[in-house]
């Protein structure tokens, strides 16, 4: 399931392992 652009700028925000699925998620 694809998080929406407000979910990854959250994310971006850097939240321990939801910073790690969006580093995956950004390659």
């Amino acid at each position: 399931a694809a998080i929406s652009a407000s979910g990854r700028l959250k994310i971006g925000q850097g939240r321990g392992p939801v910073h790690h699925f969006h580093h995956w998620w950004e390659d």
